[in-house]
């Protein structure tokens, strides 16, 4: 099993954790694939916008599982997740793509992870806090467990005890998925 951290925008995640989705897409611009990433691996939000102290280190604001991947073309992905992208518009979203990409243009492809379970943490969980120090220069993602295969657990376990966002608890609600996942 393997676990990742990817920065991403803190209004997508937001408007995911707003409209309570526990099914999203988290799409990328590259088609580089990500090696040793299928079902049931974790995805962790590394968000913009969370970033604290002289680093500036960015906070985990949740996590999602990976159910399966996709190549789809703009219209394509709109058409087949709509919000699920995580904007209220197909208009927004392009401009949240066009935001990321170097030359300022939408690609041919986009890179789609449907994620399920998604879960989000009442406030940021920092990986200072389990012993973990990444650049803040990182600009896509990187492997969580590569140097210590508890990190993830360990994340978890922090999140555990700062406790889901509301609507996770919601929707979650006498459901031992997330105390599972931690275990």
């Amino acid at each position: 099993m393997s676990s990742i951290a990817y920065v991403t925008d803190r209004q997508m995640i937001e408007y995911h954790r707003l409209n309570a989705n526990r099914e999203i897409n988290f799409w990328k611009p590259s088609l580089k694939k990500i090696t040793h990433f299928k079902y049931g691996d974790f995805l962790f939000f590394l968000a913009k916008g969370t970033e604290k102290g002289i680093k500036k280190e960015k906070g985990i604001l949740g996590y999602g599982k990976l159910k399966v991947t996709h190549i789809f073309s703009f219209d394509q992905m709109w058409l087949r997740y709509g919000t699920k992208n995580g904007y209220a518009t197909k208009e927004a979203l392009e401009e949240a793509i066009l935001k990321i990409t170097k030359n300022h243009k939408l690609p041919i492809s986009l890179s789609c992870f449907e994620l399920q379970e998604v879960t989000f943490f009442q406030a940021p969980v920092y990986l200072s806090e389990i012993g973990v120090e990444i650049s803040n220069k990182i600009e896509s993602y990187f492997y969580l467990d590569k140097d210590d295969m508890m990190n993830t657990s360990k994340i978890l376990n922090v999140a555990n005890k700062i406790g889901m966002d509301i609507w996770s608890n919601i929707l979650y609600e006498n459901d031992e998925t997330f105390i599972d996942d931690a275990k």
